[in-house]
Formats: structure tokens, sequence, C-alpha cells
């Protein structure tokens, strides 16, 4: 059954491919997986529509559509997204074709039929079994020890059926909460009321990381052989990789018009810029700049984030980062969890400052 790391890249991939994407044509194959409650005739209501946005909750996957409607995938054991090319061979199981308007399909896979397909207005979302009986995510940085805690007092079985149950937190299946319990160094078969109040902080941040450094993909050595080298010439990306000092830009700088100000610091104090994946999708700045889970990852003894609310994906790019300096006027954004030092302010009252204060150190 895919579990949040799946989906989460899963998520990703569509969210790149798919949004923005009108739906050309549907056709539904196998009618099993199929509910629609936010009309009866599925094919000809979706037709038209366009992919907003993609985003994960638990183990289902959503799929917003313009005029309010949504996809809700839950794929249980055996479901499955392809996409893929028309002339990609249309496999025994497939259930649901989506014909896109740049020539690609996307489709739904499920060789069981186990998995449901809810296609629904989002005031509907109520109405998905389960959805609403989820706890908050795994991934939510919101998500605190306390309220792990509190959600845990009604349960009295084995941990390991409390974490899969998704009821506490969501997006944890089989084999991650194997692995989380490992890590934590509990056995799965403990009775919740058994486990002790260092065993759940243990719990609790092993869940938060083993899911995180599953998202996390290792290099892989290329099957190619190396016949010389040649110099290439300089670019942002490769200063970025490089760079001692990186300054962060997430949406909070407010726009464009903030990026002259802060190239003039970066090129004061020496730094590489860097972006959040909301500043590249926005087009302030390249693709190349961007950090995080669909980003890169980089490693500068000082990272200067501005404006950055600090989400799981993007952090993961941060995680062999030296010094994190979070500037950010919403005093509860997550960034505030992970950095070194904090200021709750707005970054262009600080930055006059700042650039005295590093170009003096």
């Amino acid at each position: 059954m895919p579990e949040a790391p799946d989906l989460e890249v899963v998520k990703e991939v569509m969210a790149r491919r798919a949004a923005g994407r009108k739906v050309a044509s549907a056709t539904v194959l196998r009618p099993t997986v199929l509910r629609s409650l936010a009309a009866q005739d599925f094919g000809s209501d979706i037709a038209g529509r366009t992919i907003e946005a993609v985003s994960r909750r638990g183990k289902f996957l959503l799929m917003a559509f313009s005029g309010g409607a949504m996809l809700v995938i839950n794929p249980m054991l055996t479901g499955a997204i392809q996409l893929c090319a028309p002339s990609e061979k249309v496999l025994k199981r497939t259930c649901i074709v989506l014909r896109l308007d740049d020539f690609q399909e996307l489709r739904y896979l499920d060789d069981k039929q186990m998995g449901q397909v809810y296609y629904v207005m989002a005031d509907q979302l109520g109405q998905v079994p389960r959805m609403e009986e989820q706890g908050p995510d795994v991934l939510d940085d919101e998500y605190s020890f306390e309220q792990f805690k509190a959600r845990l007092k009604r349960y009295h079985g084995e941990i390991k059926g409390i974490l899969t149950r998704g009821a506490v937190i969501s997006g944890i299946g089989n084999a991650y909460s194997d692995e989380i319990l490992f890590a934590a160094g509990i056995s799965p078969f403990r009775k919740r009321a058994s486990l002790s109040d260092g065993e759940l902080k243990a719990l609790f941040a092993s869940a938060r990381r083993v899911v995180t450094e599953a998202l996390t993909v290792p290099a892989l050595m290329p099957r190619i052989r190396v016949t010389e080298f040649a110099p290439l010439a300089s670019t942002a990306a490769a200063a970025l990789d490089e760079a001692q000092i990186v300054i962060g830009v997430g949406r909070g700088v407010g726009g464009p018009a903030a990026l002259p100000a802060i190239e003039a610091l970066a090129a004061q104090i020496g730094a590489a810029l860097g972006a959040t994946r909301e500043v590249t999708d926005a087009g302030w700045l390249p693709r190349q700049l961007q950090i995080g889970l669909t980003g890169r990852a980089i490693a500068p003894r000082l990272y200067l984030a501005l404006g950055i609310k600090g989400t799981m994906e993007h952090m993961v790019g941060l995680r062999r980062a030296g010094t994190i300096v979070a500037i950010n006027k919403a005093a509860n954004a997550p960034i505030f969890k992970s950095c070194d030092l904090g200021i709750v302010a707005d970054y262009a009252t600080v930055l006059p400052h700042l650039s005295e204060a590093l170009t003096l150190g």
C-alpha cells in the first residue's frame, strides 16, 4: 500500500508535469473503482476542466480542478498512477484514462480494483470514506508532540496498530511503521500505555525523520566511462553548489521587485542566490536555483533565509547546511523550528543592518 513517501513523490511529479493542463476527454474502463458524487456523467463533466493543483492528505492523493471539482484517489494495496504518451500500451489493469491537452494521458491502474477514486466537489470531501477520520499528516510541520500525545490517549492497543490506523498520525502504513518503531527502539507489540514519555518523544521524532529521509534520493553512479575532462563555464547553479554563503529567497519577499536589493547584498558579501519552489514556479528566479526535494541539496556554511516559510520540501535540501539564519515576519513560520537564529521581522527592514554587519564581519 502506498504510504506518505511514495505518494509524496507521485504528488511532486504530477504537480510538475500535469498541473495547469486541461482535460480534453475522459474514459472509464473499469467503473467499479469510480464513485462520482459531483456529476452523473463523469466523463462529460470533467472534460474541459483544468488541473489546478495536486496535493496529498495522508494516504489520499487529491487533484483540484477548475470549477471546484476534485478527484480523490485512495490507491489502497494495488492502485497506481501512470502519466504517459497516448502511444503507450493501455494495460489490462487500467481503470480510468484522462487525456490532457498537451498530448499526455493520466491513467489510474488497479490490478485488483481495491482502490477507490472519488469525483466530488470541494464541499463534498467529507463524504469520502476515511478522509475526515485521518489524523494530522506525518509531514505536517505544525503537528506538535503535545498534540500527538493527546491523540494517543484514547487508544490502548499495540503501538504499531495505532500508527497504521491513521487517526493519530496519517500517512504511515505497515512498512514505514516498522522502520519508525525500529528507529525509536520500540517493539511494535508494545501496548500504548506501557510507553514512557521519553519513548513517545523518540517515536514522534522518528516518524518525521524516517519519512523525510525516505524522500531523499541518493546519488547513483552513472553507467558511463569518462574519456576526458573539459572545463565548463561557471553557471549560477554551479556557484550555488559550491557557495559558502547562500541567500535563500522565498515568496515572503513580496515579488521580483525585491530581487535587486537582495542581489546587491549577495554580491557585497560574496553569496550565491537560492530559492524555494514557489519562487521558481512563479518565474522570479531560474529553476536551477531551486533548493529542496525537487531541487538542489546544498551545504553552505551560512544559509540566510529571507521570507521562507520552511516547509519540509525545502528544508530537505538544507540537511548539510551549517548555520541557518531565518528572517520572516510570520512568527509561526515552520522555519523557526529548524533554524539556528530566527528574526521575526520584515526582511526589508533588516536587510540594511544585515549588509553592514556581514560586511564588517
